[in-house]
């Protein structure tokens, strides 16, 4: 992840060499990036690594603020405790990840923790739209949580999320949940030169 920056080319004839492929996976799999918005084919110069752009970001966030607000309440209406429970479960991984600096894991544990919140929505058209931005919003994860401080921002936020759902209390989750979409964002914005957030 991140080894290749955003508006750089790609070889096909370079990238099978450096993965020791044949060209034909090669090009199956630029062809299935560029579906799914990593790339752009250009003729006659190559793949493209598609840029992160700040409509990219706007519309990812506000996608997870909608499904993430409506599968608290659904979490906290239907009394979920076995998602709470796997939601605690992640919360363990992810303060091991602090303990040990591990920001690339903790990225995988808190994309786990949103995704088992999705799943407590039992809204199987949702989970599937959030779970097909996944790879984007790893992509995003891992631009924001550049710092160990920044994990441990996120970190004590998912700690305060799992709290209020617990309690029951909506409102607050409410506010923790737009508060911490809103941290990643313009982590993400600081990060990216041409993302300007007012």
């Amino acid at each position: 992840m991140h080894k290749y920056k955003p508006g750089q080319f790609l070889n096909e004839i370079h990238l099978a060499k450096e993965l020791s492929l044949s060209r034909t996976p090669i090009r199956e799999a630029l062809h299935a990036l560029e579906a799914e918005g990593f790339l752009t084919l250009l003729p006659n110069r190559g793949a493209q690594v598609a840029a992160i752009t700040k409509k990219d970001v706007e519309e990812l966030f506000e996608l997870r603020l909608l499904f993430e607000g409506l599968a608290g309440e659904k979490l906290v209406t239907q009394k979920n405790y076995a998602c709470l429970d796997l939601m605690e479960k992640m919360l363990d991984k992810q303060r091991e990840c602090c303990q040990n600096n591990d920001l690339v894991r903790f990225v995988e544990y808190d994309r786990k923790f949103h995704l088992t919140l999705i799943r407590a929505a039992e809204n199987e058209k949702m989970y599937k739209i959030y779970d097909e931005l996944r790879d984007h919003l790893l992509r995003l994860g891992l631009q924001a949580i550049q710092s160990t401080e920044l994990m441990h921002v996120a970190y004590t936020d998912h700690i305060a999320l799992l709290k209020a759902l617990r309690n029951g209390a909506l409102e607050e989750y409410h506010n923790i949940i737009v508060d911490h979409l809103s941290k990643t964002r313009n982590a993400v914005a600081q990060i990216i030169p041409n993302l300007l957030y007012s």
